[in-house]
């Protein structure tokens, strides 16, 4: 029987080892589901028994005994310190500063229970901790409690402490009341003590909720004396925050030109002349180092006209519609058909907010998706902004497509272009006090597809093409 290879012991284990390497169904695993929280509630139990310890943390003025095994499968930090050659892994007891010994109790409540209990007095501090020690989850707990108790009385120090610590939805949910509040907490003590940097950083946002720019401006100038003698240095970097082009001439003249504060400082007075020429000359606005873009809150929005556009997919827009593109949130608004189908026509916008259309190819498309053009337009329009239509106003002298229409000083120029045979040098003004269009000395040679532009009451003219070549060519038009 001994030499039975059967009955041998190898052969035995041979036996075992492939009943052993059998492939286990998932049906046959044990799970138990108890097995996590009771393995929790144990831990707990060690750690309050003080049973097993093998490392004491001291905050302050208390001691902390712990268990290392617990501390590093919880957070990376005490991974990190334990399992490196930093003096702390050889260390019974491990000082930690900058902390207080209320936070460090309940961070450890969190690490060997997995709950803590959270308070306003306490949540910012152990929001703090939990970053230091990379407790992700209890950070992310810390910070919904803080989102649901956000107020206008603390939102200022909420956004800022949520700036800080990374927490990027707290901080967006906290900016979102400062911004729809400001009006109201621009009053307050949390406001009007702000660093120079902070305010900065509060008054610069596009979405302040004001319907009037002036409640900006009053905001700061209140900041501005609760110190002065400490705050007047940064009275340069505060004023560059406040949108003056968005503020009412007439309290403009009355509040802001005639004060001595402003007037102290030689960069501020020279932003001032450039205001009150912003005012008064409103073809040159553009021209002005302002900021121009209105805040969330008022009732008007600075936006991009998009007239005739021939690369449309939609068919029936295609060189026959005018819409409004709103740079903040890139939506296209339809606003009206055009007079005709127009490709290439000459547009342009007034310091008046009045939209010009002028000339272009005259296009027709067919039931079937087909384009003709049938001559060139020396129609022009004025958009009608309440009653949403263009109306015919004086024809050019010219046909004209492919050219510029550009504003200077309140006139329309036509400039260049083609009249469906030849390239044009020609050059036309047009007046809206007379209605009347007149032509004016030509340009230097033919040019089609070049870009125009107005500057301190003079028209440049740039590149372009004509007949034989491309130009590289300016030419300034010298009105007076």
């Amino acid at each position: 029987m001994s030499g039975d290879p059967a009955s041998s012991p190898d052969s035995m284990l041979d036996g075992q080892s492939s009943i052993c390497d059998t492939p286990s169904s998932p049906d046959d695993r044990f799970v138990d589901e108890d097995r996590s929280m009771k393995l929790l509630q144990g831990f707990s139990k060690l750690y309050k028994d003080q049973e097993f310890v093998d490392v004491t943390l001291c905050v302050e003025d208390t001691e902390f005994p712990c268990h290392k095994n617990v501390l590093a499968v919880s957070s990376p930090f005490f991974m990190a310190m334990f399992s490196s050659n930093l003096a702390e892994s050889q260390q019974d007891k491990i000082p930690l500063k900058e902390l207080d010994s209320q936070t460090m109790s309940l961070v450890l409540d969190y690490i060997y229970t997995g709950q803590v209990m959270l308070s306003e007095d306490t949540v910012q501090h152990l929001l703090s901790a939990s970053n230091r020690f990379q407790l992700i989850s209890l950070r992310s707990g810390c910070a919904e409690f803080m989102m649901n108790h956000i107020t206008v009385s603390n939102c200022i120090g909420v956004y800022f402490f949520a700036i800080a610590h990374e927490c990027k939805v707290l901080a967006m949910k906290a900016k979102e009341i400062i911004n729809n509040q400001f009006s109201v907490l621009c009053k307050q003590q949390e406001f009007l003590s702000l660093p120079a940097d902070k305010l900065v950083e509060i008054i610069s946002d596009d979405e302040i909720n004001v319907g009037l720019e002036e409640t900006v401006f009053e905001a700061c100038m209140d900041w501005l004396q609760i110190e002065p003698t400490d705050r007047l240095q940064h009275l340069v970097s505060i004023m560059n925050c406040v949108r003056f082009a968005n503020i009412s001439s007439y309290y403009f003249c009355d509040k802001i030109d005639t004060n001595l504060v402003l007037k102290q400082s030689e960069k501020l007075r020279q932003t001032l002349d450039t205001v009150r020429y912003y005012h008064m000359l409103r073809n040159r606005q553009q021209e002005m180092d302002l900021n121009l873009m209105p805040r969330g809150g008022m009732s008007y929005e600075r936006a991009v006209m998009i007239i005739a556009n021939p690369y449309t997919e939609e068919s029936l827009k295609k060189y026959n519609s005018m819409e409004m593109l709103l740079p903040k949130t890139g939506e296209v608004i339809n606003i009206c058909k055009l007079p005709q189908s127009l490709y290439t026509p000459g547009c342009a916008i007034t310091g008046e907010n009045q939209i010009y259309l002028a000339g272009g190819a005259i296009r027709k498309i067919n039931y079937r998706g087909s384009i003709t053009t049938e001559g060139v337009s020396n129609n022009f329009y004025v958009f009608d902004q309440i009653e949403k239509n263009w109306q015919s106003k004086a024809k050019m002298h010219m046909s004209r497509s492919q050219f510029c229409l550009t504003i200077v000083d309140g006139y329309a120029f036509a400039i260049g272009g083609q009249d469906g045979t030849e390239i044009l040098s020609t050059v036309e003004r047009y007046d809206s006090n007379t209605n009347a269009w007149m032509l004016v000395a030509p340009l230097p040679k033919p040019l089609r597809f070049m870009t125009s532009t107005s500057h301190k009451g003079k028209l440049y003219v740039f590149g372009g093409e004509s007949t034989s070549d491309v130009s590289s060519s300016g030419f300034r038009y010298m009105l007076l």
